[in-house]
């Protein structure tokens, strides 16, 4: 099906391999590519704006470690090599409600961590 803008008696073809969607469709759909995969460090890095060492912060600071672990963030590597993968739904809504007392823990200096595993 070929579809097309008209106006009045003006008829603007859409070419083929393109669609008219709406703004719903259209947010729907970036919103399955952005939570569609696992996101890595350079991911949320990108995201959220934050290095890396922040985000270790947050990750490894004991008030937030259990309820990201496994839940929202997997732990792993090979050969001394940290690998971090977020869940994107899950992370993000936890961003979203504990970035209050994200900001406050980070601003307190626990910035540098060590991990504790």
């Amino acid at each position: 099906m070929v579809q097309s803008i008209k106006l009045a008696e003006l008829e603007i073809p859409i070419p083929k391999g393109f669609r008219i969607i709406t703004d719903e469709e259209f947010n729907d759909l970036n919103q399955k590519a952005d939570y569609g995969r696992w996101w890595s460090m350079k991911d949320v890095e990108e995201r959220y704006h934050r290095k890396r060492n922040w985000i270790l912060g947050v990750l490894y600071n004991p008030k937030f470690k259990p309820l990201l672990e496994h839940k929202a963030v997997m732990y792993g590597g090979k050969g001394g090599k940290s690998v971090y993968l977020f869940e994107p739904t899950k992370f993000s809504k936890f961003m979203r409600e504990w970035f209050p007392e994200i900001d406050k823990e980070m601003s307190n200096g626990y910035l540098n961590v060590k991990k504790a595993n």
